[in-house]
């Protein structure tokens, strides 16, 4: 991935990008503590396939929950047989910014922002301020759905196998952008007898199980929130 020195008007179309229309969104898995434990705050992660939540955000049903804010759900639910896992996808290649891990009695809650792959830099070396509001969403959510009961219609066979690999690695815990940074392998030597490539400020609202949580923007500018005025 090519990395090069935004400008103020770039910057703000990513920020645009990643905070309009925000929303959250859930998974539910078992996932293993050696994979869960690889996962830190502020790190950033790619997922290769399409990335399945719900926008159905109720009590926890697994020991780890993916949270995820997002302005590029799409909702699938119109044209699915099972329109009650309220479906959202997320393209292939989707980028992710850890912003929290919540932990309490055996449950784990990872935080993740949706961010554009043209803001990574900006991601990885910053913090946004707009971050924070969407970090005490997270653990308001995880407070209160810690031990609430888990939303029946995700318990079934379909969803849990849909949504039951990490996220941004591999099975075995390797994260798809190191392998991305990884140099290419060198060919084994032949034989020498053969011949030798920002937007508006969110207000962060309440999430109800039945529909997607919207963040509505406040009324303040993008450089007054990034430098905290």
């Amino acid at each position: 991935m090519t990395m090069y020195r935004m400008n103020n008007e770039e910057i703000q179309e990513v920020m645009n990008s990643t905070f309009s229309g925000l929303a959250i969104f859930c998974r539910d898995l078992d996932l293993e503590e050696n994979l869960v434990s690889k996962y830190a705050v502020g790190q950033i992660i790619m997922e290769r396939g399409f990335t399945d939540l719900t926008h159905r955000v109720g009590g926890m049903s697994k020991n780890c929950r993916y949270l995820v804010a997002s302005s590029n759900g799409k909702d699938l639910s119109m044209f699915s047989p099972n329109p009650e896992f309220g479906h959202i996808v997320l393209q292939s290649n989707a980028y992710f910014k850890v912003l929290d891990i919540q932990k309490e009695n055996g449950k784990t809650q990872i935080l993740l922002l949706n961010i554009p792959e043209e803001g990574v830099s900006i991601f990885a070396s910053s913090k946004i301020n707009i971050e924070d509001q969407i970090i005490e969403k997270g653990i308001e959510i995880f407070n209160n759905e810690k031990t609430s009961d888990p939303i029946v219609d995700l318990q079934s066979s379909e969803w849990i196998e849909r949504t039951s690999f990490p996220l941004g690695m591999s099975k075995e815990g390797v994260f798809f952008m190191d392998m991305e940074q990884q140099p290419p392998a060198q060919p084994e030597k032949q034989p020498e007898t053969q011949p030798l490539e920002t937007p508006e400020e969110p207000n962060v609202t309440q999430h109800s199980p039945d529909k997607p949580e919207p963040i509505v923007p406040k009324k303040k500018s993008f450089w007054d929130k990034l430098f905290g005025k």
